[in-house]
């Protein structure tokens, strides 16, 4: 009889691990698992699936990192980066989901359904230590910060001796920011646009929009007396001033020359003329060779289409999208609006 001891697999870090990445993907798909295209492993990482196995396209495991698991299922362009280790018998990690360097995920006391639930867009940040003994589900496009700690039990002290021993499921909604250094305790439900206060515990839930703060953490605001209510031109002028900051970090990082020219921004991209539109709404006549759009409003089906028979990457910031293909400007582009909390659901 054998059980889960919820251990780093030393044996086969020493042996698969050391394996190049082509011949990784041989034997992870020899073993049963369903392998998308451009997925990379990077040394010394290991993915270690007893049941079955299904990892989307593009998605990558740095140097360093460590899966193990009964059964997994990742997304499109995850990336489970250098030194995160994920521990837990069910695994589900959404499309775009970042596990970052040293994470820790781990059911340290496993039961049948332990399982860690990562939605579309949500980012976990290093040095976070996630324990999901009891199920632990983060929504999308949640972040989960720098030092933060979440625990389904809390257990070490005798029970029959009368002290509290708590299992419970913790839920964590869309779009929650835990900023760093976050304890949520168990049984916690945090509904969707929640942002707590750094350094908070939070010991019991809380309901969608609220802004929390504090040990234990209280109720300070709602979402509608925590935001800043924009006008579509206060948006238009946000997005400019990004830009013109997308620009110098064009010029500085990506050593291309570049000028920005009212709303489009014209960028030298090793002798490509490239042009970075930002409108409120997608005007008729959109395509042209080189061109992405950042569009405010919407950016209907059939104009999608026509742009990407074009070549042109888009974002639509009232859809919530953008389109699928994205060359390295475009992505670049995609990354820096990251920087705000801007996000595009990517096919």
């Amino acid at each position: 009889m054998k059980f889960n001891d919820a251990r780093l697999p030393l044996s086969k870090i020493m042996t698969i691990g050391i394996l190049p990445s082509p011949l990784k993907k041989l034997w992870y798909r020899l073993k049963g698992y369903k392998i998308g295209k451009g997925v990379s492993f990077g040394p010394g990482s290991v993915v270690e699936i007893s049941g079955a196995c299904e990892i989307g396209d593009h998605t990558r495991f740095s140097a360093g990192a460590v899966v193990v698991g009964e059964t997994a299922c990742f997304g499109k362009r995850v990336q489970v980066r250098t030194t995160a280790i994920v521990l837990v018998p069910h695994i589900e990690m959404g499309d775009d989901v970042i596990v970052s360097e040293s994470a820790v995920i781990r059911a340290q006391q496993p039961f049948p359904d332990s399982r860690i639930i990562l939605g579309d867009r949500s980012h976990i940040f290093p040095y976070t230590l996630m324990d999901p003994s009891r199920p632990l589900t983060i929504g999308e496009e949640t972040a989960v910060g720098f030092d933060s700690y979440i625990f389904t039990h809390g257990a070490y002290k005798d029970k029959l001796a009368g002290y509290p021993v708590v299992y419970g499921e913790v839920t964590i909604g869309k779009a929650v920011w835990l900023p760093c250094n976050i304890f949520i305790m168990p049984g916690v439900e945090l509904g969707d646009d929640v942002v707590v206060g750094s350094g908070s515990v939070v010991t019991k839930s809380f309901p969608a929009g609220s802004f929390i703060l504090g040990e234990p953490a209280k109720l300070l605001k709602t979402r509608e007396e925590f935001i800043t209510h924009h006008t579509d031109d206060d948006r238009m002028d946000i997005l400019r001033n990004i830009l013109e900051e997308f620009r110098v970090y064009v010029e500085h990082f990506g050593g291309a020359s570049s000028r920005l020219e009212g709303d489009v921004l014209h960028v030298d991209d090793e002798g490509r003329a490239r042009e970075v539109h930002l409108c409120n709404e997608l005007p008729a006549d959109a395509a042209g060779p080189g061109r992405i759009h950042l569009v405010l409003g919407t950016v209907p089906v059939e104009a999608r289409r026509e742009l990407e028979a074009a070549d042109n990457p888009w974002f639509s910031w009232l859809d919530h999208s953008c389109t699928g293909d994205l060359d390295e400007l475009a992505l670049a582009l995609k990354d820096y609006l990251n920087r705000y909390g801007i996000m595009f659901a990517r096919p």
